[in-house]
């Protein structure tokens, strides 16, 4: 009789499995029971360790179903919540757009004919997506599908718990079928509006779950440019809630990135989303806010409290990183946005986790509550991305860092500024430049050092005529970045 397939050994089977293509592997499967439990193996479940989920009543639903008892997703460790942006802008505009007939070949009318239908299709799915979601969102069910899922991990799962959550958002703008990054997606207020959603309906999720979680990343992800979550939002969550506090109690890693509070100048800025496509009606009439309205939403406490709320919680953590993008929405106005206040009060709680790792892009701090925050987590691998240090100096940061007492064990430094004339800081030794190669100097601002190295003297110097930078198209391309990455959003850079 000759040997069939099914009679191998397991691990001749998991040897063959794991040269195959997921699809292969479900085809495999459904060629006999036997094959499909000995195909069951390592290989095959890692498929289902990581999960992306859009935030749509139809992805929810389908994640509850595979978390249910007996189910590969059940075995998810890692996993990705997605916002979903529907920007209809650009095909309103398309489909408004007037053109001349008269001037129009037969050729480009066809052309044009088809482009209105293209787009009149997009627009009709996207509008019905939108009016979707925002029954889904404003009834609850997107929470209660979303903690739904999450008890069925916490019942199912081989762990109970996440070993990571991140979350994120995604754009259709012109297309209903190309998914768009943030940096891309035309108008940032309808991102910033979706990552307010995508916070609330996880950490609704969570608390009334008591999910526990390992890694929380929320919108901190390089890929993620100009997509964060407003420090109102951030400091509105509620700690004392007894699931939230389960969910967090075992967080050893935290990463986000915040912006300051959206603060509309005026009745027509609160009804723009700023895409480049959006219609502007130039004869409306402006009326301006009250300047001192503005300035007690500037000041409001809870703009400041979210980083201390979640640390007062998560007496695990290890790892923080801080990513902060600047609107800048209040400074039409003339309001002063506070946003030193962000790590004084982290740097103000009776209490904080002990840091292994530290990580900074963007902020704008002062001294003594860089150096507090730093002395007080007893941080022993400190990176630090285009600092602003408005008050004070570096100097007593460096000196404790490169001291016994810090017991540091890696720093890295990258384009700092510190100063009200926003003096560059260089530092001297070996390291990797802070401009673009047509960019002023062999100065570098780039130190990376580890074991020894830490303990040698931090040597910088700080001028304000160093960062002048050359005109040239690596030049240029080196200040969208900067632009995409810490904002303010303007058109066109994307």
């Amino acid at each position: 009789m000759s040997p069939i397939l099914e009679d191998c050994p397991n691990e001749v089977i998991e040897s063959i499995v794991v040269l195959l293509e997921l699809g292969d592997i479900f085809n495999l499967r459904q060629t006999s029971r036997a094959l499909a439990t000995k195909s069951t193996q390592a290989h095959f479940k890692s498929f289902f360790l990581s999960k992306h989920v859009d935030i749509t009543e139809n992805a929810l639903r389908a994640f509850v179903e595979v978390t249910k008892p007996g189910l590969l997703g059940s075995l998810i460790q890692d996993l990705v919540l997605v916002g979903v942006v529907n920007n209809t802008q650009k095909l309103h505009y398309d489909l408004h757009e007037e053109y001349d007939s008269e001037e129009e070949s037969d050729e480009a009318a066809v052309r044009r004919s088809e482009m209105w239908t293209h787009a009149q299709r997009n627009l009709e799915i996207l509008e019905q997506r939108q009016t979707d979601y925002e029954q889904l969102h404003e009834s609850g069910t997107d929470v209660s599908l979303l903690s739904e899922a999450f008890r069925n991990i916490l019942a199912n799962g081989k762990n109970g718990k996440l070993l990571s959550l991140s979350l994120e958002v995604v754009v259709y703008r012109e297309d209903a079928e190309q998914r768009l990054p943030p940096v891309a997606g035309g108008g940032w207020r309808l991102i910033w509006k979706s990552t307010v959603d995508t916070f609330h309906t996880a950490f609704r999720s969570l608390a009334a779950s008591s999910l526990p979680i390992e890694k929380l990343n929320i919108f901190n992800d390089r890929r993620l440019q100009r997509c964060s979550l407003a420090w109102n939002e951030f400091g509105s969550i509620d700690i004392t809630d007894e699931g939230l506090i389960t969910s967090l109690a075992s967080l050893k890693s935290l990463s986000v990135s915040f912006s300051d509070r959206i603060i509309y100048i005026s009745n027509l800025d609160a009804e723009r989303s700023y895409d480049p496509a959006e219609y502007i009606d130039e004869d409306a009439s402006e009326e301006s806010r009250d300047f001192l309205d503005m300035e007690v939403e500037a000041a409001d406490e809870i703009n400041f409290i979210g980083l201390a709320k979640l640390l007062r919680i998560s007496h695990q953590l290890e790892v923080l990183e801080v990513h902060q993008y600047c609107l800048r929405s209040g400074w039409r106005g003339g309001v002063d946005l506070h946003l030193d206040w962000f790590l004084q009060r982290a740097a103000e709680l009776e209490t904080l986790p002990n840091l292994k790792r530290l990580e900074l892009r963007g902020l704008l701090v002062r001294e003594q509550d860089l150096l507090t925050f730093i002395l007080r987590t007893g941080v022993k691998n400190l990176t630090m991305y285009d600092v602003f240090m408005f008050s004070g100096t570096f100097r007593s940061v460096f000196d404790y860092c490169a001291s016994d007492a810090g017991d540091m064990e890696q720093l890295y430094f990258n384009r700092l500024v510190e100063g009200e004339l926003h003096k560059s800081v260089f530092f001297d030794g070996q390291g990797s430049p802070q401009y673009p190669p047509d960019g002023p100097g062999p100065s570098t601002d780039s130190p990376d050092r580890k074991g020894l190295e830490v303990k040698q003297q931090i040597i910088y110097r700080a001028t304000t005529g160093g960062a002048h930078l050359v005109s040239s198209p690596t030049t240029a391309e080196w200040m969208r970045e900067r632009w995409r990455e810490y904002g303010p959003p303007i058109r066109g850079i994307a």
